[in-house]
């Protein structure tokens, strides 16, 4: 199931030139309360949710995948994971380019690893 967030917070199933869209199975989801908890509600919540979004998917209006606005699918990620250079081209450019490296050494992400 490719589950995506699009135009005004709208919750969708990815489906060949479609997405169906499934919003209604977020009033599903708890009410929150301040202090909110760290994370995204509905990936926390997805094992539960799955069945509703599977049965909603038959009668969920369908949408052309172009025209959309497509947005982050983690709303609120609890953290981020990054890699400084993680490709070969962009190694090749920093290493290039003393504006991105400013004289330090640009190694690859298997020596730099992840932050």
């Amino acid at each position: 199931m490719k589950l995506a967030r699009f135009d005004d917070q709208r919750l969708g199933v990815v489906l060949d030139e479609d997405v169906a869209d499934v919003t209604e199975v977020l009033d599903r989801l708890p009410t929150r309360r301040w202090p909110f908890p760290p994370g995204d509600e509905l990936i926390r919540h997805l094992p539960a949710l799955r069945p509703a979004i599977e049965a909603a998917l038959p009668a969920a209006p369908r949408l052309p995948l172009a025209g959309r606005r497509w947005l982050s699918p983690v709303a609120n990620p609890g953290k981020v994971v990054a890699a400084p250079v993680n490709y070969r081209k962009h190694i090749e450019e920093s290493r290039a380019d003393a504006g991105i490296h400013f004289g330090n050494e640009v190694s690859a992400i298997d020596r730099y690893a992840l932050f």
